[in-house]
């Protein structure tokens, strides 16, 4: 299912380990270069856990990229304002009536 491989070390280079998962045709395949304390960190947890490496490497990268869409989603709207509504002007404009009030 999954490799892991090193660098040959008479390059010179730095080691690391090299996570790669093949799944089947409707998914990507992505091959991430890890450092060994990194690599072992998550063969660790995911040993503890019953869970793959693949798992924790994909839950890491989708929380990643929602944090970066919401902080450029952020970033857009204060570059480029627009106009905006209290809770009062919707409620008035809509003509909502709010008993507690």
């Amino acid at each position: 299912m999954g490799g892991v491989g090193t660098p040959p070390a008479n390059r010179g280079q730095v080691r690391f380990m090299a996570i790669k998962s093949e799944v089947d045709q409707e998914r990507g395949m992505l091959s991430v270069r890890l450092e060994p304390e990194i690599e072992g960190r998550l063969a660790d947890l995911a040993a503890k856990t019953g869970r793959t490496k693949s798992y924790y490497v994909r839950e890491a990268i989708i929380q990643f990229l929602e944090d970066m869409e919401d902080r450029y989603v952020a970033i857009e709207r204060l570059e480029h304002p627009s106009k905006r509504w209290s809770l009062d002007d919707l409620e008035r404009d809509l003509d909502v009536d709010r008993g507690d009030r």
